[in-house]
Parts: C-alpha cells; sequence; structure tokens
C-alpha cells in the first residue's frame, strides 16, 4: 500500500465531504481519528470508506496524531486536517512525488494557504510550509498540545532528511464563520497556555500565542508575546521568518511605521529571498508619506517575484499585491489610467483577486460607463470559471447592481447546474429586485449546508413581503434558521402584523446574542429600501439589553450612505452608553468633515 491519509476530527459534517474528495482518487486508505463528534462526521467519512477510529480526547492534538499514524499501512502518510483540500491540479504532483522518492528523503513539506477573513480569497492568505508527507513506521512521532511538530525519536536525531515540494493545500480553518462555530481561539489559547505553564521561555509558544492575540484585534498584547519570543531570535528556526513578519504587521496595527521598517530590514539581511520584507518596508514607507520610496520598492518587489518554495509568508507579495500597491498610489493622484493598467496586471497575476475588480469597476463607474458594459469587460478580464462568475457577481451586488449580479450568478449556474452558492446568489439578487416568488424557488434549490440558514431567511422574508408563494409552515423555519435568527423573525412578523412583543432576555449575557440577526435584518431592510418596515423593526433593538446597539446602529447607517443619521446615533451612544471604538470615532470624523465640504460646496 503506498499512501494512508491520516486526520483527526470532531464535528466536521459540513467541510469533511469536500476535504475527502479531493484526495479520494489519490490515497489507498483514509484513516480518521474521532475525537467526540456529535454530527455526521463519522458517517460522511466511512461513506468515502475512511476507517474511523474513536478517541478520548485529552487536549493533545500530538497524542491524537500519534494514534492516527499507529493505524496507518501505507509506505508513506498525508496528513490533512478536514478544513483542507489538496489543490487538483497538484494531484499528479503528489503521486509523482512519492513514486519518484529519492531513499534518503522521510519527509515532505507543501504549501499550505492559509485563508482568513469573512471568505476566503486572495486579499488576505498566508502561505505557511507544513510537514506533510511522513515515510511510515521510520522513527517520527508528533509533541506538543498544539501546532504539533513532527519530531525523530533518538535514533534518527541528525539522519533524516525533509524536501519542500511546491504541491499546494488550501485551508479554511481560520475562515471568521469556522473559527466562531469551533469557538477556536478560546481552545487555542487554552492549550498554549498550558505549554508556556509548563516552559514560559518557549519561543514557538510565545509566537504562537501572538497569532492568537493577533488575529482576536489585540495588536499591543499580541506584540507582547511576540517581543518575548524575539529575544531568542534565531534565523536557522523554522518560524523566524514568519515571527518579523508578525512583528512588522502588529507594528502595522500600532500605527508604530518606525519599527515597521527597522524589523523589515532585519528580515532582508537575514532573508534576502522572501519578498514580503521588502513588500512590507515598501508599504510602511506608504503611510509614512515618502510615496517615491515606496513606489520604486513595489516596483522592485515585482522584479523579485515570489519567494522560493521553502519558505513562509504572505500570498502575492511579489506579484499581485505590488501592482495593487501602485494602482492605489496612482489612483490617489488621479492618474486612472496607470491605476487601472496596474489592476488589470494584479487580476492576470492572480484571477481571483476580487479587491482589484471592485475597484476597476469603481473606476469604469465614475467615468460613467454602463454597468452592462463594466459588466462584460469584467467578464473578458477574468478566468470565466463559476467560481469567477460568483465573484464578479458578488461585486456587482455590493455596488447594488442587482440586474448585474443576477446575470452573473445565472452564468455561474450554467456553467455548474449544481451549484448551490450560484442559486442562492441568484435568490437574494431577486430578493433585492423585488420579485419575491421567484427568488423563493432559487432559494429552494440553493439547498442545505452552507446556505441552509441564510436560504431560510429570505425566504421566509419572501413570504412576509410577497404575494402568491405557498405559506410554510413555521416549524420548517425554527428548524432550518440558525438560533436565534427565527424568533427575531417572528418578532419582525408580529410588528408587521401590528403586534406588541416580548423581550427576548431581561438578562445581558442572554440578550446580546440577539444583536447580531437584528443588525442583519435591519441590513436586508435597508439594503431593499423598505423604509417603512425598517422603522417598525427598529422596535426589535428595545427587546433586547445590550449597551452597545447605538454604536452598531450608527455603523449600519454609515455603511448604507446615512450619514447624519449615523452621527446622530455614535453621539447618542457616547451620551447615553459611553460606548465608542475606533471605527465609530473615524466615522463621526468623516461625516463631519463631508457635512462642512457640503456646506463649503
Amino acid at each position: 500500500m503506498l499512501l494512508s491519509l491520516c486526520m483527526i476530527v470532531k464535528n466536521e459534517a459540513d467541510i469533511i465531504l469536500n476535504c475527502l474528495k479531493s484526495v479520494k482518487d489519490v490515497v489507498d486508505e483514509m484513516i480518521v481519528v474521532d475525537t467526540g463528534s456529535e454530527d455526521d462526521t463519522i458517517k460522511i467519512a466511512e461513506s468515502f470508506g475512511a476507517k474511523v477510529y474513536r478517541y478520548k480526547w485529552n487536549d493533545s492534538f500530538a497524542d491524537a496524531r500519534n494514534y492516527s499514524l499507529s493505524k496507518a499501512n501505507g509506505d508513506w502518510v498525508l496528513i490533512m486536517d478536514a478544513d483542507d483540500i489538496l489543490d487538483p491540479s497538484d494531484k499528479g504532483k503528489l503521486i509523482s512525488t512519492i513514486k519518484n522518492s529519492p531513499p534518503d528523503v522521510d519527509l515532505y513539506c507543501f504549501r499550505t494557504f492559509c485563508y482568513s477573513g469573512d471568505v476566503p480569497n486572495a486579499d488576505n492568505v498566508l502561505i505557511n510550509l507544513n510537514i506533510r508527507l511522513i515515510k511510515n513506521r521510520n522513527g517520527f512521532k508528533y509533541k506538543g498540545r498544539i501546532h504539533e511538530q513532527i519530531c525523530p525519536d533518538d535514533s534518527r536525531k541528525g539522519k533524516y532528511k525533509i524536501v519542500a515540494v511546491d504541491i499546494r493545500l488550501h485551508h479554511y480553518g481560520y475562515i471568521n464563520s469556522y473559527v466562531q462555530k469551533k469557538e477556536k481561539h478560546k481552545r487555542n489559547i487554552a492549550l498554549i497556555q498550558k505549554e508556556l505553564d509548563e516552559n514560559p521561555d518557549d519561543a514557538f509558544m510565545l509566537f504562537n500565542m501572538g497569532n492568537e492575540y493577533l488575529t482576536l484585534n489585540a495588536p499591543e498584547k499580541a506584540m507582547g508575546y511576540y517581543m518575548k519570543s524575539f529575544r531568542q531570535f534565531d534565523p536557522d528556526t523554522g518560524f523566524s521568518s514568519t515571527l518579523l513578519i508578525r512583528i512588522i504587521v502588529a507594528s502595522e496595527y500600532l500605527r508604530h511605521y518606525g519599527d515597521m521598517i527597522k524589523f523589515a530590514k532585519l528580515g532582508i539581511k537575514h532573508y534576502p529571498q522572501i519578498t514580503d520584507f521588502e513588500y512590507l518596508m515598501a508599504d510602511a514607507y506608504c503611510r509614512c508619506g515618502k510615496t517615491e520610496k515606496a513606489v520604486s520598492l513595489f516596483k522592485k518587489c515585482i522584479e523579485m517575484g515570489p519567494p522560493p518554495v521553502n519558505t513562509n509568508g504572505n500570498a502575492g507579495t511579489g506579484t499581485f499585491k505590488p501592482h495593487f500597491a501602485l494602482a492605489e498610489i496612482y489612483r490617489q493622484t488621479g492618474d486612472l489610467k496607470k491605476a487601472v493598467s496596474h489592476y488589470r496586471r494584479a487580476v492576470r497575476c492572480c484571477p481571483g483577486f476580487a479587491s482589484a475588480y471592485g475597484k476597476i469597476a469603481d473606476i469604469f463607474l465614475s467615468e460613467k460607463v454602463p454597468p452592462q458594459k463594466v459588466k462584460e469587460k469584467l467578464v473578458r478580464m477574468s478566468a470565466k470559471t463559476t467560481d469567477s462568475y460568483l465573484m464578479l457577481s458578488d461585486i456587482f451586488y455590493d455596488r447594488g447592481l442587482y440586474g448585474q449580479a443576477l446575470r452573473l450568478a445565472g452564468m455561474s449556474r450554467k456553467a455548474d447546474p449544481e451549484n448551490c452558492a450560484a442559486y442562492y446568489d441568484e435568490g437574494v439578487c431577486l430578493f433585492y429586485l423585488k420579485k419575491y416568488k421567484k427568488a423563493y424557488d432559487s432559494l429552494l434549490k440553493s439547498g442545505g449546508g452552507a446556505f441552509g440558514s441564510k436560504s431560510a431567511l429570505f425566504r421566509m422574508l419572501c413570504i412576509l413581503f410577497g404575494s402568491g408563494i405557498k405559506k410554510s409552515e413555521d416549524v420548517f423555519f425554527a428548524k432550518k434558521l440558525d438560533y436565534p435568527y427565527y424568533p427575531v423573525l417572528s418578532s419582525f412578523k408580529c410588528l408587521l402584523q401590528g403586534g406588541k412583543c416580548r423581550p427576548f432576555s431581561e438578562e445581558y449575557k442572554t440578550s446580546v446574542q440577539y444583536e447580531r440577526p437584528i443588525l442583519g435584518l435591519l441590513s436586508v431592510l435597508l439594503r431593499s429600501g423598505r423604509m417603512d418596515d425598517f422603522q417598525k423593526s427598529l422596535q426589535l433593538l428595545n427587546l433586547i439589553t445590550d449597551d452597545t446597539v447605538l454604536l452598531s446602529l450608527g455603523k449600519l447607517y454609515y455603511k448604507f450612505g446615512y450619514y447624519a443619521l449615523a452621527y446622530k446615533e455614535l453621539s447618542r451612544s457616547i451620551k447615553l452608553t459611553g460606548k465608542m471604538d475606533a471605527q465609530g470615532i473615524q466615522i463621526m470624523k468623516k461625516t463631519i468633515n463631508a457635512a462642512s465640504a457640503a456646506e463649503h460646496g
């Protein structure tokens, strides 16, 4: 037997299917160690012929990994998580790597593309070099409760070989919705702290703790851990280049641009081939107003190109990102021709770079190019795949151009008739075009899974706003909608019918969970222009005990261009609750400046 897949899982029913699909025709056996799933994870794994072993979780990823290795029969072991997907174009490369492996190679590192943010796209991708392929029964085991590392036994120390290959895995475990669902930060911080309690000077764990706090938007706390790790800086240690990159990123959050430049220069000294450091230094100069230096360095990044495959870093620092940065500089200085040229080069380097397409669309629309013509131009630039059509659909949707967004979603559906996302996007666009019956029918076809609750939300609104739609039983929506969206929509229905609603909860801790679905409903009503219904729905905010609602409402008004109302609610938030944050302050400054400009215009 050539290749065994080894995984450890828990409650991964919504994502494990795509993972196993991506490798089912390249592995000879699947070993799945389940640490306590309560959903259909085991059922899905077994449907692929996986050998599933139940394992009692003991707060150690290393122990669970080693248990999975003990069950593998292949000559080689492929290590993956349920939120990983093997790049389809690299399947042949994986098989070839194993079959042609020299006898002295024991471990292979692959490139892991880690996506973060609300949706996976090219804008924010980290590339990590991880050991993914292990020669089986050859003296290697994992160590560490979390961020576990493969280590040789005493007989193999200094007598093994690692090779980096350009095989890509896409990792979706840090997409916001997944992180929140799994409470990953809470779990990770607890396990890292256990490691630090035993070894307070563990530089790798200090680095990992910094990463958790940086992701939680706590850059000062992250920097504290990074600098403790940096005290033991060794340029030859595997994570050291990434540590410098994270220090620079944390410095950017803190607006310490001098530190950005200082640590970027240190990175260039030790890792001259890693383009990230030139790119981050260019970014720092740009933020300091030193545009000429920034332009020169961004151009140097393009000349350098991507870093070697055996390095960690951010995706695109030698290709699409410097082109995008140059385009932004030229756009701000009014040279729209050069700006469009660099945005175009950015999308040629990265066909899925949504931000660049959006900027091109904005420039064309500002020049009064008809939306349909803009759509045609962007389609010609795109990869013309179902995913690219959906990406463009989202761009037009975000700009309120629902007709164009609808046509692009239809193009995606025609390219892939089984694409649930295309049906969902079609349904939502039809909803905002007030074609509620057609919207309902399309949303029905979007299926369950990732779109189940979101589809049910819009279908329930279609029933409330439309006519001629077969009424579904409320119990159906109670089951389909994620909690607590159903009670919020039920209360909204009651308000539309002239009724009165009881508070969702008198307790702050349980009440705050209703804020997000209420604001989501308010957002839908603002976007669809249903202002009478919006005014009625504002009463829902009185049904919760949450002192951040005025702040959130002000931000919502600003998002949809109601600047005077945004300023009013943010001012009320300060006066009545004392709640304000950096984003709210920026919005207040912008609304004051806009009002002043209008007065003197």
